[in-house]
């Protein structure tokens, strides 16, 4: 490809996942001192040999999948040329450890789980990364987990108070040239209604705590006569 971003800059449509929100992904990924070749190709341009020769002490395969299970052929028949070990389906095989049967060569993503999301790819690219790192500073084969720290801070609302709320209906437009489910994209909400939805989502607890306040006002005894 012309540049970096796999099938998030060819396979997803725009108004699904903007160019612009990769790019400055990939701009942060560039700060951090990665270095990118685009235009290059496994099997055409270089081998994993190659990169050995070059000095390289570990290779991820992070190719990914066109189909929605297994990869195209000519992808199956570079790694039936490198000797990596595959299913029917052409997903690679790795251990725990995102480890290949090849020694120092791991894989993830699409071409290891098949057709996921792009938060899958994202989550298993974060666990090799961690995990390789690992492997080339201790030698240990070890499954990492990569865990962000964060603080939850102080609500300055009271939660319990959208335990009934429902998420908002998000209105849509029609994609001009958009075919099949394509044809319908939902716009964005206003910055009000954006903000009464963050005090809502990913409290999930609310329907708990608000069945157990109903539940205990059930079970209230009597008054007695």
């Amino acid at each position: 490809l012309p540049e970096p971003g796999g099938m998030m800059m060819v396979g997803i449509p725009e108004q699904r996942l903007p160019r612009d929100l990769v790019r400055a992904e990939v701009a942060n990924i560039l700060r951090a001192g990665v270095e990118v070749r685009n235009n290059v190709r496994w099997g055409r341009d270089f081998t994993l040999d190659d990169l050995k020769r070059e000095g390289y002490e570990a290779v991820i395969l992070a190719i990914g999948t066109r189909k929605k299970r297994g990869l195209d052929l000519p992808g199956v028949e570079l790694l039936d040329e490198a000797g990596i070990a595959h299913d029917e389906d052409g997903r690679i095989k790795v251990g725990f450890a995102f480890e290949t049967n090849l020694e120092r060569v791991f894989a993830a993503g699409d071409g290891v789980i098949g057709h996921s999301s792009v938060v899958e790819a994202v989550g298993q690219g974060n666990q090799v990364a961690a995990t390789v790192d690992h492997f080339l500073t201790t030698g240990e084969l070890k499954r990492m987990v990569f865990e962000t720290e964060y603080e939850f801070p102080a609500a300055a609302w009271q939660a319990e108070d959208y335990a009934q709320a429902r998420r908002p209906a998000a209105a849509s437009e029609l994609v001009p040239g958009a075919k099949g489910n394509l044809v319908k994209a939902e716009r964005a909400w206003d910055e009000r209604t954006t903000q009464e939805e963050c005090k809502r989502c990913l409290r999930c607890d609310l329907d708990w705590v608000a069945f157990m306040k109903a539940r205990e006002a059930d079970q209230q005894p009597e008054p007695a006569l």
